[in-house]
């Protein structure tokens, strides 16, 4: 296919991590719970549960998950959605862009096009759907576990309201790890009979995904980089804490998320032959 105005853009983020074509997100997975680094272990297993039980309620909670409540009073699907953006797409594609004034208009009208509720709406359901696999899981205060379990989707999807706390960590998660969802990136290309890329050319990952401790701090503090031996090293970074805080919350941090995107390809069924 030929790509429209939207699919010509270049565009920024983690193309291993998001929401794909095919990928079934009726449900959060359980294991999207397991504890990452730096998670509390007991309350990640209640939250496992918790999801779990959500996700075997009642057939009216089945039957919300399917649905979604939309503005556009045509749309009762998420396939409605989908074509619904595509032909959004289409209509900006359709705009001349021969002159200064008309590429401007272009751009306004595909700035309008991500600022419509439904896309918002979408886009928001895809992150909700991602973070739950990055979920920072604190011990838990009392009864209290803010989190994007099952229920929250459900809710979402029947036109409920969220808690406004996991509303903003989801879309900073989202914003701060540039969650990329392949669908809304490129509204026409996945959309009609033959939906899909003819060809993607990448350079495919060969690494582990683990953090390395001597690249992390080869630049903020190479006397733990160099250290000796792990166990050496081990002690430095058990120092931080003391010596330099920030260093330590910004290590903990990488090292959540690389266990996180580690646990999301493998949990997430994004990739079931990797």
């Amino acid at each position: 296919k030929p790509l429209s105005f939207l699919d010509a853009h270049i565009q920024c983020g983690d193309s291993l991590v998001g929401v794909s074509p095919n990928l079934d997100i009726s449900e959060i997975p359980d294991e999207a719970f397991n504890p990452a680094f730096g998670d509390d272990k007991a309350t990640a297993s209640a939250l496992k549960k918790r999801n779990k039980r959500e996700r075997g309620g009642s057939h009216a909670d089945k039957a919300g998950q399917l649905g979604f409540r939309f503005e556009v009073t045509h749309m009762t699907s998420m396939d409605d959605l989908a074509r619904w953006l595509a032909e959004r797409a289409e209509q900006v594609d359709a705009m001349p862009e021969d002159d200064s004034t008309q590429v401007l208009a272009k751009a306004k009208a595909f700035d309008a096009y991500h600022a419509t509720s439904e896309y918002l709406k979408n886009r928001f359901e895809l992150d909700l759907w991602t973070a739950a696999f990055f979920w920072n899981i604190p011990k838990a205060d009392g009864e209290s576990m803010l989190a994007p379990t099952q229920q929250e989707l459900i809710q979402l999807r029947n036109g409920g309201e969220l808690d406004s706390r996991l509303v903003e960590r989801v879309k900073e998660i989202s914003e701060r790890l540039n969650f990329f969802h392949w669908e809304l990136a490129f509204p026409k290309i996945f959309s009609g009979e033959n939906p899909g890329f003819d060809c993607m050319l990448g350079n495919p990952p060969w690494e582990r995904i683990k953090l390395q401790e001597e690249e992390f701090f080869a630049q903020s503090d190479p006397e733990i980089a160099n250290a000796p031996n792990k166990t050496a090293r081990q002690k430095l970074i058990n120092a931080l804490a003391q010596n330099n805080p920030q260093l330590a919350s910004a290590f903990e941090d990488a090292k959540h998320i690389a266990e996180a995107v580690s646990k999301f390809v493998r949990e997430s069924k994004r990739y079931p032959l990797t």
